[in-house]
C-alpha cells in the first residue's frame, strides 16, 4: 500500500519552461556501515549506489525526479528532452554527460574547479532538494529499496510540489494521483461506507 501511495505522487506534468536546473545524485548505504560480507571495498564513490536525476523549474519551483540506470549522455539528454520545453534555459554542472545537449540554452558551472555560482548559473535549487531527499533517507526511512527508489523520488518530488497548498488540497492531489495510477485504477469507496442508510 505504501508503494502505491508513493506511486500516486508521480506527476504527468507539462514540460518545464524554465529556467531549469538539472543535476543527478546517488543513493545507497555507506561502505563503513555495511556488514563485512556486504562491503564492496570500493572506497568512496558511486559503487553499489543508484543514480537519480532531477530537474527544478525556477519559474514554478516544481521538481521532477526519477531513478535511472546510469548517468550516461543518452540517459541525461533523454530526461531533459522529456522534462524541459525546447528552447528553455538549462543550468547544469560541468559533468561531461551534458556536453552536446541540443535544443536548449545550456550554461554550466564548473564544480571541478570550485565554481558553484556564476551570476544566474547554478544548481543550488535542485541540490537543496537532494539534501531534503537524503535527510529523509537517513532520518526517516534508513533504507530505501532500490527496486522502488523511483517511487520514493516521485513521492518526495510530489510532496515538494504541493507543500504550499493546504491539507485538503494536498490530499485531493494525492487521491487524484491514485485515481490515475496503475491502469487508471480508481479509488472506490465500498457501498457500505457511501451512505449511512445502507445497513
Amino acid at each position: 500500500m505504501a508503494q502505491r501511495i508513493r506511486k500516486a505522487w508521480e506527476e504527468k506534468s507539462m514540460p518545464f519552461i524554465g529556467p531549469v536546473e538539472v543535476d543527478e545524485t546517488y543513493i545507497g548505504g555507506k561502505e563503513g556501515n555495511k556488514h563485512a560480507n556486504k562491503k564492496l571495498n570500493a572506497g568512496r564513490g558511486v559503487a553499489g549506489k543508484v543514480a537519480i536525476v532531477g530537474a527544478k523549474d525556477r519559474a514554478t519551483n516544481s521538481v521532477k525526479a526519477q531513478a535511472v540506470d546510469s548517468t550516461s549522455k543518452t540517459t541525461l539528454h533523454a530526461f531533459i528532452n522529456d522534462s524541459v520545453k525546447k528552447g528553455s534555459k538549462v543550468y547544469t554542472d560541468d559533468a561531461r554527460a551534458y556536453i552536446g545537449l541540443t535544443g536548449f540554452k545550456r550554461e554550466a558551472v564548473k564544480h571541478g574547479i570550485g565554481e558553484y555560482v556564476r551570476q544566474q548559473a547554478h544548481t543550488n535549487g535542485i541540490e537543496s532538494f537532494w539534501s531534503m531527499f537524503k535527510r529523509g533517507y537517513v532520518g526517516t526511512y534508513h533504507k530505501m529499496s532500490f527496486k522502488h527508489l523511483g517511487r520514493y523520488a516521485a513521492a518526495f518530488a510530489g510532496r515538494h510540489n504541493v507543500r504550499r497548498l493546504d491539507t485538503v488540497q494536498q490530499l485531493s492531489a494525492l487521491v487524484l494521483g491514485m485515481s490515475e495510477a496503475r491502469d487508471n485504477c480508481i479509488l472506490r469507496i465500498p457501498t457500505s461506507m457511501s451512505s449511512p442508510n445502507t445497513r
